[in-house]
């Protein structure tokens, strides 16, 4: 993502005809500054602005230095003029003297100008101004440089892991592929598990687009096919939170400063796949009662999901007849198979499910492709079993309940409006028992905006450890 060269064919009001026929340079702002023919010697500039300059022979290098105080695009432009005939390259270098982007103007192209862009961090840059042909001679040329500030941009080097570009998720990166060996890295970090859907334009030369994980492990992947009709490409995967990178690489072989772009957009939950779960050893823990979006990214691509049953039930596995068609099994944890079924897309059926039942214990749900041809197929899993009670008197315990007031007399239940003002609503009867969600001021808040006066009609408890331990065990296992 080194280069980007495109032409502009309208005429440039940048840059005079008199640059060219005069092969000699005015001393001040916008010109070079002999001996600047070094780094360490390079004309100070700052970007927003046209410079110009005079190449005396092919050994003559021109340098420019320039700051950058935030991360951003540079943008830098050479007219295609010549007054010997010969080319002009002109380069952007770190500070190591390491190639960043540049480009090669051509005076025999119907172009005026050319222009490539980079996007840098935060430093100290230089532009490199020398010949591309042997046979220049007092050669003057001038050189624009822009920068647009912003954190979506490529900054090179980004070639690896280490060098990879930080970028935030719901946002549109964009960068270069300078050639078929220029593979650029992107880090994301996410806090949470949820859904990345990555996505990119079929614009230009075809290119491939990967999630990985920090051990280069690829997690999903789509490739750009710029003969097809599609206006663009994506592609979904569930992750768990941490560090993952993405990676942008040509596949044309023939690739020559390709600019892309790839938005990211990320939705937290704990409702899909989380890759690698492409065994029993690895396995996507879920609850019962819960309805997961997973992918097959191909025909290889197994995925494994964990249910544990903490008492004997039947549990019901629906598959969403969407895509190519796919085959579910379910496994004991001794690998062995129990039932299978597998969904069918050429029929008006929403979805393909089984039922069994199954013994307390840990069991295992695999999707995987019944096609041979399936890619980056999604679809929704749901697992689905009777949620056991845990009984406390006349109540079932729920998730959010503090306690429970038994009434001793007969007394009423209060309704209370949003300034505070009590209606009552019906005459509790004595030996109803009713779950408390919330105390306050009195008053033992029992859900939906009711509640019931502390006093002598009413006695308060609190569950036991025993049946709260229950209830956790249940909720572990179940939605």
């Amino acid at each position: 993502m080194k280069k980007w060269i495109s032409g502009v064919m309208t005429a440039s009001l940048l840059f005079s005809s008199a640059i060219f026929a005069v092969p000699s340079v005015a001393h001040g702002e916008g010109y070079e500054t002999e001996d600047n023919g070094n780094m360490a010697n390079a004309t100070p500039i700052t970007v927003n602005d046209t410079y110009r300059g005079i190449l005396r022979d092919d050994s003559d290098v021109d340098y420019y230095k320039f700051s950058l105080n935030q991360p951003g695009l540079v943008t830098f432009s050479l007219p295609n003029k010549s007054q010997s005939g010969g080319r002009i390259e002109i380069s952007i270098i770190d500070k190591n003297g390491n190639t960043q982007a540049d480009l090669v103007n051509n005076p025999t192209s119907a172009y005026d100008m050319v222009e490539n862009s980079v996007g840098l961090a935060a430093g100290d840059y230089f532009v490199k101004v020398k010949t591309y042909d042997y046979y220049v001679k007092n050669e003057p040329y001038s050189f624009t440089l822009s920068f647009k500030p912003g954190n979506t941009y490529e900054q090179e080097p980004n070639e690896n892991l280490a060098e990879a570009t930080l970028v935030n998720v719901n946002n549109v990166i964009e960068g270069v592929i300078e050639s078929d060996s220029d593979d650029d890295y992107y880090k994301i970090i996410l806090p949470k598990p949820g859904k990345l859907t990555f996505t990119m334009p079929n614009e230009g030369t075809n290119k491939k687009i990967s999630i990985l994980t920090k051990n280069h492990g690829e997690l999903a992947y789509f490739y750009t096919d710029n003969k097809s009709a599609y206006e663009a490409f994506t592609a979904s995967v569930g992750l768990p939170a941490g560090e993952f990178y993405i990676k942008v690489e040509d596949n044309d072989w023939r690739i020559s400063n390709s600019p892309y772009q790839v938005e990211l957009t990320f939705k937290e939950g704990d409702n899909y796949e989380k890759e690698f779960n492409d065994s029993l050893r690895t396995a996507d823990p879920i609850k019962l009662n819960s309805e997961i979006e997973g992918f097959v990214k191909n025909e290889y691509d197994k995925d494994y999901y964990k249910i544990t049953l903490p008492q004997p039930t039947k549990v019901k596995v629906l598959l969403s007849n969407t895509g190519y068609s796919k085959y579910v099994s379910i496994y004991d944890k001794d690998n062995n198979k129990l039932t299978s079924f597998s969904t069918d897309p050429s029929t008006d059926y929403d979805g393909y499910y089984t039922e069994i039942g199954l013994n307390k214990g840990e069991y295992y749900i695999v999707v995987e492709d019944n096609d041979w041809h399936i890619f980056n197929d999604q679809y929704t899993l749901t697992v689905t079993a009777p949620k056991p009670s845990v009984w406390w008197g006349k109540v079932k315990l729920v998730k959010g309940q503090i306690g429970k007031v038994t009434v001793l007399k007969d007394t009423y239940l209060w309704k209370m409006d949003a300034k505070g003002k009590l209606t009552s609503v019906r005459k509790l009867k004595k030996g109803e028992e009713l779950r408390v969600y919330s105390y306050k001021n009195g008053m033992y808040g029992v859900g939906g905006g009711y509640y019931v006066k502390k006093d002598a009609a009413v006695k308060y408890e609190t569950p036991s450890k025993t049946k709260l331990k229950q209830l956790e065990e249940i909720n572990k296992y179940y939605n």
